[in-house]
């Protein structure tokens, strides 16, 4: 055979071996193997048929001794002494069972109802009390010949066998039964009658599967095959057949059968295997000399190709044997016949392949090794009770746990505690060896800091599928969980400043004029709840900006104050003050909006702009001061009057009106009436004329924090004081209300 890899022509070590192995090792194996087989398969089939026939022969004298047994009782019942129990007559009648059977265990005479007649012939002389209830015969059965099952002897110990007979009345109805008690030994002789080839069992088995009787008792084992209520029961209703092959402690027996008529007993015999497997044995031995001869002969042949076949063998395996120690620098050398030189060839590039993935697998590893020191996760491993075998990476050295955790379990950990679940819940999560995947556990260290770690982990298994612990990873997420607990915290701040602060607030898209959030209170305000309200749009309101026509809609609300008017249904419109910014929320720039209602203030500016008009146009000169008796306030008029500026007077006290022509007791008694709500004093203007002028009434101006301001009102009088004084006019000094 040439290689076509190497181009060279070498003999096939296929081709030196091929004719040799199919001419001589091949037909000569299979040839003894089927001697074999069929050998033995026939001497099984002879042993089955043995086992059945001896099983039959058992069951007839089994029922031979039973049908004289109830000939006996028969003879017994018909004694007229049983008629009478106060006599002898019924120790008399059972004397022939005490003569035949030494197994004999004394007698029962009963009525139709089971009461004892008479009884006897027990050990220590026992009698039955009279009157005394027996249970075998069953009610249903006492009108027939009954054998029953193997008992327990309360009286003499061991096993008897209860056979009981009617007997009949004068009147020729059932008048009661008789019944004898027989030891199971009794019914030894019935199966050791026989002569049984060597390795042959017989036993004799009552209607619960009782064992009444064997061969020997060295052969009990052998029954335990079928020593089984379904094995019983189904030989009774077969009658007769062959279980095949039923192995026992005592090795492999066929177990022929047959019903003993007239009874539930079934006689069994158990024929070993051994023996037909001996001869076959034997014969074997024979084929295996004659296959042994023939294979020393291609043993010699092969002994003198087999120097030059094995040799680069032995060479390839003593090179492969350093490769599998890890020295992966090994090569075979490419001679020898063809098929090795083919051989050589791929391992020596198996062998380069592996070179090259180990170094690349080292790499790997220095690669993972790198990684796990500089992730932010570390690595653990847990054996089958729970224990830590293994850690690794240079987050646990940082993390909130104790290191030394090899050998202990989580829950023995200091500090260390699931935060979402119980111990026992985790604990039944372990046991069902199922993964789980981010639990989160609180660590509280010995400083006091908290940790808070997420762990997952994966139940291993080994090849047999034995569960042997769990591996995984545990992350330090303290700051993740710190800052989400802050975000709720904050979440939970701005809650409680956008809903609970009564004020009408509301989040809206720049973009959309969609409506994102709503307070309590902008709810109650627009009659709508928080999931309808984060569906409108601000022109869905109805927000008319003041000064714009009635049919104008607000889309957007510009950063700044600006103010609104929104008409209800069915009620007065109200006037709502605006206040927008834009604030982040969730991520996204949105538009903060707080409506107040100002309805109630704009009314008020409303009716103050028409006093300050009233005021401002009013022809009496009018002065505001404080309490302190500072002017804050001076009309048009009052300029006009005094010939002061606005600006000479604010800040000052009206004593700067003092005209010098009165007494200070004058000026006194005015204050007082100023306080009290009216006064009159003379004061020289600027230009020197001298005005007479009268102080009206005061009204108080209530400030809160504040003093209570005076306004008094003067009156130009310079013209009427002058006609006064020339004799014209009225001389009264007039209060001016």
């Amino acid at each position: 055979m040439r290689n076509p890899a190497s181009g060279s022509s070498r003999k096939s070590l296929l081709a030196e071996l091929r004719l040799l192995v199919t001419a001589a090792i091949l037909p000569l194996a299979g040839l003894v193997s089927w001697v074999v087989y069929d050998r033995l398969q026939h001497d099984l089939e002879d042993g089955a048929a043995l086992a059945g026939r001896l099983a039959r022969f058992t069951a007839a004298d089994a029922e031979r001794f039973l049908r004289v047994t109830e000939s006996l009782l028969g003879s017994a019942a018909r004694q007229p002494h049983l008629a009478d129990p106060r006599s002898d007559g019924c120790d008399s009648a059972f004397e022939i069972f005490s003569s035949l059977s030494p197994a004999y265990r004394g007698y029962v005479v009963s009525d139709a109802q089971g009461r004892v007649l008479c009884s006897g012939h027990m050990r220590d002389d026992y009698r039955f009390p009279e009157g005394a209830k027996v249970f075998f015969p069953p009610p249903d059965r006492r009108a027939h010949y009954a054998v029953g099952n193997a008992l327990p002897d309360s009286i003499g110990g061991g096993m008897v066998v209860p056979i009981a007979h009617p007997i009949a009345s004068n009147a020729g109805e059932a008048g009661g039964s008789i019944a004898v008690r027989f030891d199971d030994g009794h019914f030894l002789p019935i199966v050791a009658a026989a002569r049984l080839p060597e390795g042959v069992a017989v036993g004799i088995f009552d209607g619960v599967g009782q064992l009444l009787a064997s061969t020997s008792e060295v052969a009990v084992a052998v029954w335990r095959g079928i020593d089984n209520v379904p094995a019983m029961e189904g030989m009774r209703q077969r009658n007769e057949g062959v279980i095949r092959a039923e192995e026992t402690a005592d090795g492999l027996h066929h177990y022929g059968f047959s019903r003993v008529a007239g009874t539930d007993w079934v006689a069994v015999a158990a024929l070993s295997t051994a023996q037909a497997s001996s001869a076959v044995r034997q014969r074997a031995w024979i084929a295996g000399g004659v296959a042994l001869i023939v294979l020393g002969g291609t043993i010699a042949l092969a002994t003198l190709l087999g120097r030059r076949i094995l040799r680069p063998l032995v060479r390839a395996a003593r090179i492969a044997g350093h490769a599998a120690n890890g020295k992966l620098d090994a090569r075979l050398p490419a001679d020898g016949p063809a098929e090795m030189a083919i051989v050589a060839t791929q391992f020596n590039r198996m062998m380069d392949a592996l070179s090259s993935e180990r170094q690349a697998l080292r790499a790997s590893e220095a690669r993972y090794r790198e990684l796990v020191e500089l992730s932010s996760d570390w690595l653990w491993e847990q054996d089958a009770e729970h224990r830590f075998t293994w850690v690794e990476g240079s987050a646990f050295v940082v993390a909130g746990v104790e290191h030394n955790v090899i050998g202990k379990r989580r829950w023995e950990i200091p500090g260390y505690a699931p935060l979402t679940e119980s111990w026992d819940e985790f604990k039944a999560r372990l046991d069902s060896h199922k993964p789980f995947l981010g639990i989160m556990f609180k660590q509280v260290a010995p400083s006091g800091a908290i940790h808070y770690l997420r762990v997952s982990g994966k139940p291993v298994f080994d090849e047999a599928g034995g569960f042997v612990g769990y591996r995984g990873l545990a992350a330090d997420v303290t700051a993740e969980v710190s800052g989400r607990m802050a975000l709720q915290e904050s979440e939970r701040k701005y809650r409680d400043v956008f809903d609970k602060n009564h004020r009408i607030n509301l989040l809206i898209d720049p973009d959309s004029g969609g409506i994102v959030d709503a307070s309590e209170s902008a709810c109650g305000f627009f009659g709508h709840a928080r999931a309808a309200m984060t569906k409108l749009h601000l022109a869905d309101l109805g927000l008319q900006p003041w000064g714009s026509p009635e049919h104008a809609r607000a889309t957007a609300i510009p950063s700044g104050v600006q103010e609104f008017v929104w008409r209800p249904i069915g009620a007065d419109e109200i006037v709502l003050e605006a206040r927008s910014g834009p604030v982040n929320a969730a991520g996204r720039e949105v538009q903060f909006v707080s409506l107040y209602d100002v309805t109630a203030r704009k009314k008020a500016e409303d009716r103050l702009r028409i006093l300050v008009r009233a005021v401002e146009q009013s022809p009496a000169s009018i002065v505001i001061t404080d309490t302190a008796g500072r002017i804050e306030y001076v009309n048009p008029r009052f300029e006009e009057v005094t010939g002061y500026a606005k600006e000479e007077v604010i800040g000052k006290n009206p004593r700067i009106l003092k005209s010098g022509c009165n007494p200070p007791e004058l000026y006194e008694a005015l204050w007082r009436s100023i306080a009290s709500g009216g006064g009159m004093a003379w004061r020289a203007v600027q230009s020197g004329e001298e005005r007479r002028t009268v102080l009206g009434d005061r009204i108080d101006f209530g400030r809160p924090g504040r003093g209570r301001p005076h306004r008094a009102l003067r009156r130009g009088q310079g013209k009427h004081h002058r006609a006064q004084e020339s004799g014209g006019g009225d001389p009264r000094t007039e209060r001016i209300p």
